[in-house]
């Protein structure tokens, strides 16, 4: 899939159909929640005017697939928790960190995704074959028929 000018690829474990040859959606949304904190973290610190020699963040989230599968109606399919470990190092006070953690906390976009309801509005297309046409049926390349 194409994002912006990068291409990504996408794909699942075995043990839901896919080949694992890249990450899951959800792995990339709980990396885009990371990368995201990531810069807010730098952005905010240098506006705030607060030293950060470095920044270690990890991220996990909890995923219960009765949802995605319909098994369970009452289980959301997304994810029930994520939590976000963030371990700075500098010379500032406590204080002075938790004000940026504050900061990032009501700015970061991605979190802000994961928090509050978002409008996302769906347009569905849908091409119709012609009825008698089948794989067989429709033209190849070179406009001949295809033949097994």
């Amino acid at each position: 899939m194409r994002l912006g000018r990068h291409t990504v690829r996408s794909d699942e474990p075995a043990s839901l159909g896919g080949q694992d040859g890249a990450p899951n959606p959800v792995e990339y949304a709980l990396a885009a929640l990371l990368s995201c904190q990531a810069v807010t973290y730098r952005v905010w610190a240098v506006k705030l005017g607060i030293e950060v020699e470095d920044i270690d963040i990890t991220i996990e989230g909890d995923l219960d697939v009765r949802g995605f599968f319909g098994l369970d109606e009452q289980t959301r399919p997304g994810f029930g928790q994520a939590r976000v470990a963030v371990q700075v190092r500098g010379p500032e006070t406590p204080q002075r960190y938790a004000e940026l953690q504050a900061a990032v906390d009501a700015h970061c976009p991605v979190l802000d995704l994961f928090t509050n309801p978002t409008t996302v509005r769906t347009a569905l297309t849908v091409v119709r074959l012609p009825e008698q046409a089948s794989i067989l049926d429709r033209p190849g390349k070179d406009g001949e028929g295809r033949t097994t």
